[in-house]
């Protein structure tokens, strides 16, 4: 319980320090910029995802991690949502209180899906646009909301027509993921985007594929502070266990430990950088 408790603190303020302190001004580069192309909207767009992702999750780790040293057990409220293989495994992967929240608080009074299916995919719509709300009133966060809306709604529609569910054979796991990644990271865009206006702009500069001559440096960081995490969270996933990392031997526990800490101290920095979600 104590080394759970440690493992979980160091690696969540990893994920929060390291990681997305270094990605959020790549994410503000792009955001905060008036010109645009696919390059650097994607770039933006993953930067921010990281972000996002490692501030949160590295916040949740920090609480479970104390909670565990203190010999409490509260629950995960992330389990590798990058790894999805659908917008609803996406769903009960991230933020799992709120999600669980929306799900028991407004989907199931709504009616669920017990009344239909038109109602079922209403009532998906209603309660992904109120999730939305909850973190702003706000257009980007009202579009956000409906577009996970209309995901699962489509996803429901999908498998409803299917008689029998078909073999999830690694190629098709393999493209639920990346349609499912490429889903959510345009439901960040929404999510980012302060004004209908840069929506617009973002979306339409997909088209355009100039890149300009930042983006090698750009595309370079995200990559070093992006590696340990994917590393890590791939390990997490071909083993099936998000506390992997105690399964090894002793030494190199203590290692990977003191690494995570040395990383931590050299990119502590008093910036004021808060949680993200402290915002909402």
């Amino acid at each position: 319980m104590l080394e759970e408790g440690v493992w979980l603190i160091l690696w969540g303020f990893f994920k929060k320090v390291v990681v997305a302190d270094n990605v959020a001004p790549l994410a503000d580069l792009v955001y905060g910029g008036a010109t645009y192309s696919a390059p650097t909207v994607v770039l933006g767009t993953l930067a921010f995802a990281l972000q996002i992702y490692c501030d949160f999750s590295g916040y949740s780790d920090i609480a479970r991690g104390t909670a565990r040293v203190l010999g409490f057990d509260i629950m995960w409220n992330f389990d590798l949502p990058y790894a999805a293989t659908s917008v609803r495994d996406f769903w009960r992967r991230w933020h799992i209180s709120l999600s669980t929240w929306l799900r028991d608080y407004l989907y199931i009074p709504l009616g669920g899906n017990r009344l239909g299916p038109a109602r079922a995919y209403t009532n998906l719509l209603v309660t992904m646009l109120l999730g939305g709300l909850w973190h702003g009133a706000a257009w980007n966060f009202v579009f956000w909301g409906l577009w996970h809306g209309a995901g699962l709604a489509a996803q429901r529609a999908w498998t409803g027509k299917r008689s029998a569910p078909a073999a999830h054979s690694k190629l098709r796991r393999a493209a639920g993921w990346i349609v499912t990644l490429l889903f959510v990271l345009y439901g960040w865009l929404l999510f980012r985007a302060r004004s209908l206006d840069k929506i617009g702009d973002m979306t339409r500069a997909l088209a355009n594929f100039t890149s300009p001559p930042w983006t090698q440096s750009f595309f370079l960081n995200l990559v070093v502070f992006a590696a340990p995490l994917v590393l890590m969270e791939a390990w997490q996933v071909r083993s099936g266990n998000r506390l992997v990392a105690l399964s090894l031997p002793g030494w190199a526990r203590a290692a990977l430990q003191g690494a995570l800490l040395t990383a931590v101290v050299l990119f502590w920095e008093n910036k004021g950088a808060t949680f993200i979600y402290f915002n909402f």
